[in-house]
């Protein structure tokens, strides 16, 4: 069991309750500081060897740890959660007989999103969370599924689910939304983002995307952006966008079964082109969009090193000791700074 944390002892402790004979070992990775960091110490203390706790400085969300977290991890199998999911009765009860039957490398299990305080979560999604971890790979920037090498299976969603603990919203989504910046597409990264929906799309109704399906989608956006002239390493056009944004939305849509919502989904389409808009007025030196790249081509994990034990713990040595300076602003300077270095150009401000 990997579990990554902040400032969040509360919550880990409901978590770790709620776990009570399912894990053999569950491994946290904290990046509080100060007394909240003294108390996440002191909840994991009673627990003894079952849960192990180690320190990384907070880069304002999970995903850039991950590789650091399954080093600390002892056992082959690793189921990954947050401090706010609670794993269904079903999936506690056979999880030993899942892992045993060895029958893949990877399960896709389905995940309830977060409603608002008191509604029920209507919206869900598969996600890649039992692993072999030496099987899986996280490139991407936020919430990036995992590449799997083997077989990836989906786990029956009307039985072996993961579910919220509380509502949406809160300090999370917004340092999400400060790295948009760095979430912009150029059309190779568009093409495979596209197939990507239509996969999970496809998972949701039990079927998986075959190659020759994933092929014809690709050959018929191949046959577009030749038509038009499209360059694979230039950012997509506006028009493109929209048609990115366009889908998501509808993709969710469907997911939630609010059909309303799909009919909605041009609108709010537009106000997240605006939202790039404004990130290209921004971005005069072509710097973010640059990073953005590299980013959707092998992942911030392996841009910035941290697959690399040694990276993280000289980030714990330089920023580690306290909450200033840590986080998002953090990452954007590591990003933009590892950028000007590989361009030759200084990193001074």
């Amino acid at each position: 069991m990997l579990i990554f944390s902040r400032d969040d002892a509360s919550a880990v402790r409901g978590l770790i309750k709620s776990l009570d004979g399912l894990a053999d070992e569950i491994v946290i990775v904290d990046s509080s500081a100060g007394a909240q960091r003294g108390r996440m110490e002191s909840l994991c203390k009673p627990y003894g060897r079952r849960v192990k706790l180690f320190h990384a400085v907070a880069l304002g969300y999970p995903d850039p740890l991950r590789a650091y977290g399954l080093h600390r991890c002892s056992n082959r199998w690793v189921l990954l959660m947050d401090t706010d999911e609670r794993v269904s009765e079903a999936l506690k009860r056979d999880m030993r007989g899942i892992i045993g039957a060895d029958s893949a490398s990877a399960f896709a299990i389905r995940r309830s999103e977060p409603a608002a305080e008191g509604e029920r979560a209507r919206l869900y999604t598969w996600q890649v969370r039992l692993f072999r971890k030496d099987r899986v790979e996280f490139t991407g920037l936020v919430h990036e599924q995992a590449t799997v090498r083997g077989r990836l299976a989906r786990l029956d969603g009307s039985l072996y689910t993961l579910q919220h603990a509380r509502g949406a919203g809160g300090r999370a989504a917004a340092e999400y939304s400060k790295m948009a910046m760095f979430e912009r597409l150029s059309y190779d990264a568009y093409n495979n983002k596209v197939i990507d929906y239509i996969s999970k799309l496809l998972m949701d109704s039990g079927r998986t995307s075959g190659a020759g399906q994933d092929g014809m989608v690709m050959a018929l956006m191949s046959v577009y952006e030749r038509l038009l002239s499209r360059n694979p390493n230039e950012e997509i056009s506006g028009f493109d966008y929209f048609c990115y944004f366009w889908m998501r939305n509808i993709f969710y849509s469907l997911i939630r079964r609010e059909y309303m919502g799909a009919l909605l989904a041009a609108r709010d389409a537009y106000r997240e082109l605006e939202a790039v808009r404004g990130f290209r007025g921004e971005d005069r030196s072509g710097e973010a969009f640059g990073i953005s790249r590299i980013i959707n081509r092998i992942g911030i994990i392996r841009y910035l090193g941290l697959d690399r034990d040694a990276t993280v713990e000289a980030l714990n040595r330089k920023y580690g000791s306290s909450a200033q300076g840590q986080g998002i602003q953090l990452l954007q300077r590591l990003l933009v700074e590892r950028y000007r270095k590989g361009n030759g150009r200084s990193n001074k401000r």
